[in-house]
């Protein structure tokens, strides 16, 4: 199976995975599904950094180069932004439709955590 990682469940299977659910750290751990993440995944991980919701550890490129060594980097184009526009969102403010882009690629299933993040990642 090839799943999108929503930026919580990236970041949390790195330096907290005791707080993903069962269901979840079992289909990360997969060897047989391939994990995908967006590269607006990375860029909502280095805002977090900057304004202080999450500490990311070490220079960044080095920490981006580690913690994203194991995943796919999955497409964004024009089209994609657009089909998430279209997206309904559960509440207004959601920040789904950001996290969701990839989605739209007909392979890829998303996991995602629909909760605000705050934590200390330290790949390796």
């Amino acid at each position: 199976m090839r799943l999108l990682l929503d930026t919580h469940i990236w970041l949390w299977s790195l330096g907290e995975p005791t707080r993903l659910g069962g269901r979840v750290r079992q289909l990360i751990t997969d060897r047989n599904n391939e994990l995908w993440l967006s590269p607006v995944s990375t860029w909502e991980a280095l805002l977090l950094n900057a304004k202080g919701r999450i500490r990311l550890h070490g220079d960044l490129a080095g920490w981006l180069a580690r913690a994203t060594a194991h995943l796919r980097e999955a497409p964004l184009t024009h089209e994609i932004v657009l089909a998430a526009q279209q997206l309904p969102l559960p509440h207004p403010r959601s920040c789904w439709r950001r996290n969701s882009f990839p989605c739209h690629t007909p392979t890829l299933r998303t996991v995602f955590w629909p909760r605000p993040l705050r934590c200390s990642v330290s790949p390796w």
